[in-house]
């Protein structure tokens, strides 16, 4: 490799970041996080090759002036200002043993209090650091070791809550760019301890940096024996950091040639021992919601794949495809550090439901509930009830009261006068009507017996029927609202004579009869006497009445024009199944034109979720399928009911 007093890397960094869940703050929306702590991240260059980078964590050597006014930004969007979701405390950076920490107090907009939720349940979020490197100090590698390049002048730009951890060695493998730096390297014996004085340090020199385009073919090709030394030694030192083991102990088996998975077995050996001694398992200080928790989402789509086969996983997940509940037990127990040597079968099911990492459940119940969360989410849209199109969808953000006002219509356009002044004229208001949300919802057990046989049919029979039951309960729902008729904040039913939204006398469903109810839904008018702009869409009917609704919509081929069908595609069928009166039928406008009625969920909560607990009582895994869910009222004026007849 060429000897360059410069090298050639991206301009920005990534790195992952620590969220102390523990120190968060809700009466001050504040939550301690750590953003650097000089671990050693395998990277590239077109320039150095592979090597090893260590951010220093010398206050001299970290430029801090950005935190003074640095933002929590959403997913590196810095373009506007719709993506500040948080900001740094003035005067909380701090760095102490070896590790830089700083508090970061969360926004009350929409994405802001996303994460301020998550972290009241206990659901730390995944941040990215994005860093710059202004110089290096090298000490020179060998045939075991990659070379190393410590950054000795950087400066932190931004923080990121992303929706996935950052690869550290993802953001600077590509060849660089336009957005490329060089970089000042300064050399480092590598007798000489870490932060002596350096033996030579080049002043930057743009020219003698190596170009940009440089390729693989400008420098000696690594031999397959070189690249296996190093693919062994950054392996070793990754495990080690992810366990942060001592750094003689890993000294000692990179020098003595220790093989990858002989290490393993040294490590596992290793926690073992720890273990015995302080009598319980051996937590890691791995970052809390980056490695593990990517990890544990990629066996929850694994068991996805199980649980239903036509499922495609992530590239990560691929690993963990087909591994049994034990076996994902394991892999919960050994990712959280925690001691494995010699547990099988029920043991390490029992053991992955009682252990705790960093999370307020265990890692094991964990990959359970967000393997049915997603294939909760995904099959139940598909379950809901044609009923839904009626009202119209809406999000609230807690569960108080949800107010709406039937404004009728926007006061009529006045000419100006000759002073081209513009009259005033209130818009006018009617009743307020208003409904909330509630929780729904019912606990099921899965028992520890079923985990350790393996028994997806426990898990298949949820996934198989609580989706429906969450889309059978919600469409019950409307139906319970549309037949009980509730009086609105005028005092009167909903369905009335003085609304002029009720039949008179009910009659059975014909082309005269469904007319009538049409241009009764397009001249409603509001409380300035003037037509509410409104448009009939679709037409509501119980299963007895299907097919003459059918007919009355069909479309005919008709050879003479007194045979066509008037209302044919004038209005869309909706067959409601749960509509207990078999006679009454109803038409109901175009809720994005005119809502009548509306439901909603819990923002961030939209749709049936899953919630677990270790049981106590129960010895298993207990689940709470939970739903926020409301719906009510909002004018009389989008909907018309004929309480029907036999027909003649």
């Amino acid at each position: 490799m060429p000897q360059s007093d410069q090298i050639r890397i991206p301009s920005r960094q990534l790195a992952d970041v620590q969220v102390r869940a523990e120190s968060f703050a809700q009466d001050s929306r504040t939550v301690e996080i750590v953003w650097a702590a000089g671990a050693k991240v395998k990277r590239y260059s077109w320039d150095e090759g592979y090597f090893m980078e260590e951010l220093s964590m010398d206050p001299a050597h970290i430029r801090l002036d950005r935190f003074e006014a640095m933002s929590l930004l959403d997913s590196h969007d810095a373009w506007t200002m719709d993506s500040r979701i948080g900001t740094v405390v003035r005067g909380s950076v701090r760095i102490e043993n070896g590790k830089a920490y700083a508090t970061v107090k969360l926004s009350r907009n929409a994405r802001g209090e996303d994460l301020f939720n998550d972290l009241k349940d206990g659901m730390p979020f995944p941040v990215s650091v994005g860093y710059r490197i202004h110089a290096y100090e090298k000490t020179e590698g060998n045939d075991s070791q990659l070379p190393t390049l410590r950054a000795i002048d950087w400066e932190p730009l931004e923080l990121s809550a992303v929706p996935v951890p950052a690869d550290a060695g993802a953001y600077s493998r590509a060849e660089p760019g336009a957005d490329a730096m060089n970089v000042a390297v300064t050399r480092r014996d590598p007798s000489s301890k870490i932060g002596s004085p350096a033996m030579s340090r080049t002043a930057p020199n743009t020219a003698a940096a190596t170009p940009a385009g440089n390729t693989a073919g400008d420098r000696p090709a690594d031999n397959d024996a070189t690249r296996a030394e190093r693919e062994r030694s950054t392996t070793i030192n990754d495990l080690a950091r992810r366990h942060s083991l001592p750094d003689e102990f890993v000294r000692q088996h990179i020098e003595s040639g220790t093989d990858i998975q002989a290490f393993r077995n040294a490590v596992l050996d290793h926690l073992a021992d720890e273990g015995d001694r302080t009598n319980t398992f051996t937590p890691t200080t791995a970052y809390v919601d980056h490695g593990e928790r990517s990890h544990l989402t990629a066996m929850s789509d694994a068991l996805v794949t199980r649980l239903r086969p036509g499922h495609e996983p992530t590239p990560q997940a691929r690993q963990y495809v087909g591994m049994s509940m034990p076996d994902l037990a394991r892999e919960c127990l050994r990712s959280a550090g925690h001691r494995i040597t010699g547990l099988h079968g029920a043991r390490l099911v029992t053991e992955a439901l009682n252990s705790r990492s960093m999370h307020s459940t265990s890692d094991f119940a964990f990959v359970l509930s967000t393997g049915l969360q997603t294939t909760l989410l995904n099959e139940y849209p598909a379950l809901a009830s044609q009923i839904r199109q009626c009202f119209r969808r809406e999000t609230a953000e807690n569960f108080k009261a949800i107010s709406r006002l039937d404004i009728g219509n926007f006061p009529e356009l006045l000419k100006t006068n000759e002073h081209g002044e513009f009259k005033r004229g209130p818009i006018l208001g009617e009743g307020r009507e208003s409904y909330k949300i509630d929780t729904f919802g019912r606990v099921l057990s899965i028992t520890r017996q079923a985990l350790i046989n393996d028994d997806l049919g426990a898990l298949r029979r949820i996934l198989d029927s609580a989706p429906r039951a969450a889309a059978d309960f919600e469409s019950s729902f409307l139906v319970d609202l549309l037949e009980s008729n509730p009086r609105l904040s005028d005092g009167k039913a909903v369905f009335h004579a003085d609304h002029l939204n009720l039949a008179s006398v009910g009659t059975a469903l014909s082309i005269d009869s469904l007319d009538l109810a049409i241009r009764a839904v397009e001249r409603q008018t509001g409380v300035d006497g003037r037509r509410v702009y409104q448009t009939p869409r679709f037409l509501v009917v119980p299963p007895e009445l299907r097919m003459a609704a059918r007919k009355l919509l069909a479309e005919i081929q008709a050879t003479k024009s007194e045979d066509v069908n008037p209302l044919a595609g004038a209005l869309e069928l909706v067959v409601e199944p749960r509509l207990t009166d078999p006679l009454a039928w109803y038409v109901a406008a175009d809720p994005a034109v005119y809502p009548g009625a509306e439901y909603a969920y819990l923002a961030a909560y939209e749709g049936p979720f899953v919630d677990t607990k270790d049981g106590f009582d129960v010895d298993g895994i207990e689940l709470k399928i939970r739903l926020d869910f409301g719906a009510g009222w909002t004018s009389h004026r989008g909907w018309f009911k004929n309480p029907g007849a036999l027909p003649s």
